[in-house]
């Protein structure tokens, strides 16, 4: 049964449901399965991240709220699927003579040393693959919400301007310098 389509629900036994007592190469198979959907699942999101950014830079509203309910849905899929990668990982660490708190912090790196040389290298070699995806991920994240902190600042300066009306504003000099006094209301300069 596939990572994606299994219900995952700890049993009172300490089993997973969806995960049956297996040998650790069955585990670590499921486990590598659920690391490429999550690989998949984090391109998406990136791709996403990219979608709202260019949405911001054209303005467009309604494809940055589209972007935004994608965002959320693939932001808590993934989140599905960090529980599940570890309660996989308890369950494989389980299975090579560690506690369950420990297995669930035990790194990829960690687990293809113990398992046999074809697994060992697919693990490293996916783990790599989703660490520096979700690098990117984060990063284009970090961007996306910089770009969103400067525009609400700019929006909240510009309402701040239209909202003053006929109080004294300052304004600009035709050099460019600073200065205040009683300038036109937007609508005077506008319309």
């Amino acid at each position: 049964m596939r990572p994606s389509t299994a219900v995952w629900r700890r049993r009172t036994s300490g089993e997973v449901q969806g995960v049956t007592s297996a040998a650790p190469e069955k585990r670590v198979g499921q486990l590598l399965a659920l690391l490429e959907e999550m690989h998949q699942l984090c391109a998406e999101l990136r791709e996403v991240i990219g979608r709202k950014l260019a949405a911001m830079r054209r303005a467009d509203t309604e494809a940055m709220a589209q972007a935004a309910g994608r965002e959320r849905f693939l932001t808590e899929r993934l989140e599905e699927r960090e529980g599940l990668r570890k309660q996989l990982m308890e369950l494989i660490g389980e299975q090579f003579g560690r506690d369950g708190k420990a297995s669930r912090a035990m790194t990829i790196s960690e687990l293809a040393s113990r398992v046999g040389e074809p697994l060992a290298v697919r693990l490293t070699a996916l783990g790599g693959v989703l660490r520096q995806a979700m690098q990117q991920t984060a990063e284009a994240n970090r961007v996306a919400a910089l770009v969103g902190r400067e525009m609400l600042g700019h929006f909240q300066r510009i309402y701040a301007v239209m909202a003053a009306g006929g109080r004294e504003q300052s304004g600009y000099s035709r050099l460019g310098g600073a200065q205040s006094g009683a300038g036109a209301r937007l609508f005077e300069v506008t319309g």
